[in-house]
């Protein structure tokens, strides 16, 4: 469990999962910061240093090669690790069969391996049982190739290339960059590498600094190097067809007649020509959205309809945002009740239902689920109607996009919006091929009967999942764009995150990112720790816990008296050198909140968000949780604010100005290249005693004004 913890992150049956695994025998390691209740039960608990994933993985990485513990037949037969680097190519793109071969063209192309048996350089294929027993390809070492232009080069396997890119991160390098101990190290990579089934579960930790796709490849790596994909006590990779609930038109997945996306506007979605991975989720880049409302450029936004909960408890370096808000004409908020978001910046609110009062159709492994709504309370729409209605006046006023949507001969006939819920819901239901009362009496249910899920499916040759009832199913989306003759094999080496860098993901082609794609993980130091270390000495990182959901809750009187106030974590060695105690109030400080690391504009100089960054000069407030459950010289804070400051009266700011730790974080410097991703963890900070501040509710009589009050007896239940 890397940078995750079922135990107090997820519904309660994820914890208890954990927990019957292990009662059968499944033997765990928890990499994580802090001393989670799943680390309590690990056989190995690693605290790693945050944002040091990426080094460990690399380390992990060398020891398999180093003492030969991979999966020899899987990496040879189902990876592409055997396939040749290009030398040539800057990036280290896979070498191009075209290259090799007269008669490989565009429309053949191809990758190529070395053949042991032939001693040949020959274009990959995908397997068959008729032809296995002919692919015998070289996992490591370095050949001369034969290019088709008569000239010679010498080539490395991609294997190889990773063997070189572990080579420093010995078990030493890595325990003193991650901060853990060698011998734990060595023991966790010996769980992981010495059992049948394993796998890595990767959690939203390494989402959430620079370094995220870096760690998501090396994740993948490993269990790709070790066999674990599709096997049954493995975590699970590839999923079967399953129902999922969506509100995207038909338009924007490509499919529809009508392209409600032109590749103009896809092109000029802010930060996505640089940050291609944020094509899946038709997403923009946060830092670039907010540089084009302070600047104007590339161009300049205008409507800004926000329908998450308190952006500014969850968006990084959130005082930077101060400034951007009056550049907009318009901000519209949808959420269930009123928080900072809408006090700070918003001119509608617009109340939604919570997620607990909606409907949701969701495909998890083998089964199919629904979520109904368990009640309704007070004045609240779903949100999917409050988009119908806006894209139905759109259509009314005489947006052609829009009264396109409407049309089933411009956009097909799956509906793109609905006039009421209920012909969502049976659209929803419709994705099943059932109505809404029959899904609502037969969810949840097996869409896949799990002995099929798990029946290693790469290897199946049966009609409808191999490509050709021939060939091996194999691994059909692990080639880059521009090859034809798939060879089927799942892709550890990352030639496709070089190919998309180069040429985007859409159906037409993208200009290039400025910076290659890498098609190995490879490790960054945290910019804090390089900039700030000696100024301020822990690294803070975040998490979830047990008591709330994601940014709500904070105003539930009962959970507030539970946890009243965020818990700062720090060791007692840091506690006993400044004089802090369990239970005392404490400042927390960065270098955004010290004005250090502020937006700026390359052509004038102009500090853009300096302004913001004032209101935060003071630093937020938690209290102190002394405790050895959180690796030395780090400490843990949960995201919080105080909607006390939100009742009449008070200073609607300090809801998120008091003790909301994503002031402290960082969205400057170096984002990742492939997802655009920033600093919310990792970040360096410094703790001193503080008094606690003024305004914030703490004791339990303090909620006393959002208990429920009695309503006058209606004359039912046990009245």
């Amino acid at each position: 469990m890397w940078g995750t913890g079922p135990a107090q992150h997820a519904p309660s049956s994820a914890g208890r999962a954990v927990v019957e695994l292990r009662a059968a025998g499944t033997r765990t390691v928890v990499i994580d910061p802090r001393f989670t209740p799943d680390a309590a039960r690990a056989d190995v608990w690693l605290p790693i240093r945050p944002g040091t994933d990426v080094a460990m993985m690399l380390g992990w990485m060398r020891y398999l090669m180093e003492n030969k513990l991979y999966d020899e037949e899987f990496c040879a037969k189902w990876t592409n690790l055997p396939f040749l680097v290009d030398p040539s190519d800057p990036a280290g793109a896979l070498l191009r069969a075209s290259k090799v071969f007269a008669d490989v063209t565009a429309e053949n192309e191809g990758y190529v391996y070395y053949d042991e048996a032939t001693g040949k350089v020959t274009k990959a294929f995908a397997l068959a049982p008729d032809n296995e027993a002919s692919y015998h390809p070289a996992l490591f070492g370095t050949y001369d190739v034969t290019l088709a232009d008569g000239t010679t080069v010498t080539a490395k396997t991609a294997f190889e290339a990773y063997r070189e890119q572990a080579d420093e991160f010995t078990l030493e390098h890595v325990a003193d960059v991650c901060r853990v101990d060698a011998g734990d190290l060595e023991e966790a990579i010996r769980l992981y590498a010495e059992c049948g089934s394993g796998g890595i579960s990767l959690g939203v930790a390494t989402d959430q600094y620079p370094q995220s796709t870096q760690a998501a490849i090396g994740a993948a790596a490993l269990d790709c190097m070790m066999g674990y994909i599709d096997k049954p006590g493995s975590t699970a990779n590839n999923f079967p067809h399953s129902a999922e609930s969506t509100v995207f038109p038909d338009g924007f997945m490509g499919s529809a007649p009508y392209q409600f996306q032109t590749p103009e506007n896809i092109t000029n979605r802010l930060g996505y020509v640089e940050h291609k991975g944020l094509g899946g989720w038709m997403h923009s880049h946060i830092p670039t959205i907010l540089n084009a409302i302070l600047t104007g450029e590339p161009y300049q936004p205008h409507i800004w309809i926000e329908r998450s909960g308190n952006k500014m408890a969850m968006l990084g370096n959130s005082a930077s945002w101060v400034d951007a808000f009056p550049k907009l004409d318009l901000i519209v908020h949808m959420y269930m009740y009123p928080t900072s978001f809408s006090t700070e910046a918003a001119d509608i609110l617009l109340p939604t239902a919570e997620w607990l009062e909606t409907a949701f159709l969701q495909g998890r492994l083998y089964a199919v689920l629904l979520r109904q709504p368990v009640t309704n309370l007070f004045e609240c729409i779903d949100e999917t109607f409050i988009w119908s209605m806006l894209a139905k006046a759109l259509a009314e006023r005489g947006h052609e996009g829009m009264r396109k949507a409407f049309d089933p001969e411009a956009c097909g006939m799956t509906p793109t919006y609905w006039n009421t819920m209920e012909e969502y819901y049976e659209f929803v239901a419709s994705n099943v091929g059932m109505t809404w009362d029959e899904l609502v009496a037969k969810a949840p249910y097996n869409d896949v009967e799990p002995e099929e899920y798990w029946n290693a499916p790469y290897e199946q040759t049966y009609q409808g999942l191999a490509p050709d009832g021939k060939t091996y199913a194999g691994f059909g989306r692990c080639a880059a764009g521009d090859i034809k003759d798939n060879p089927l094999k799942c892709g550890p080496y990352g030639d496709t995150m070089i190919y998309i860098g180069r040429h985007g993901a859409e159906k037409f082609e993208m200009p290039p990112a400025s910076v290659e794609y890498e098609p190995m993980p490879y490790y960054r130091e945290p910019e804090d720790i390089q900039e700030y270390g000696d100024d301020y000495p822990l690294v803070l990182t975040e998490g979830r816990i047990p008591h709330f959901h994601h940014g709500t809750l904070r105003n539930n009187p009962y959970i507030r008296e539970i946890y009243p106030a965020p818990e700062v974590w720090i060791s007692p060695e840091y506690a006993a050198e400044h004089g802090i105690e369990s239970g005392d109030w404490v400042n927390v400080k960065s270098p955004r909140t010290d004005g250090l690391d502020v937006f700026s504009n390359l052509d004038t100089g102009e500090e853009l968000t300096a302004e913001g960054q004032r209101i935060v000069a003071d630093g937020i407030y938690g209290v102190a949780h002394v405790t050895e459950g959180i690796a030395k010289d780090c400490a843990y804070m949960e995201r919080f604010w105080n909607p006390e400051f939100l009742e009449e009266g008070q200073d609607p700011r300090k809801s998120w100005t008091t003790c909301n730790m994503n002031v402290l974080t960082k969205n400057t410097g170096y984002y990742n290249p492939e997802f655009g991703t920033y600093t919310l963890r990792g970040i360096n900070v410094k703790i001193e005693k503080a008094a606690r501040p003024d305004g914030v509710w703490y004791e339990p009589t303090d909620f006393a004004p959002w208990l429920p009050q009695p309503s006058e007896n209606t004359g039912g239940g046990a009245a």
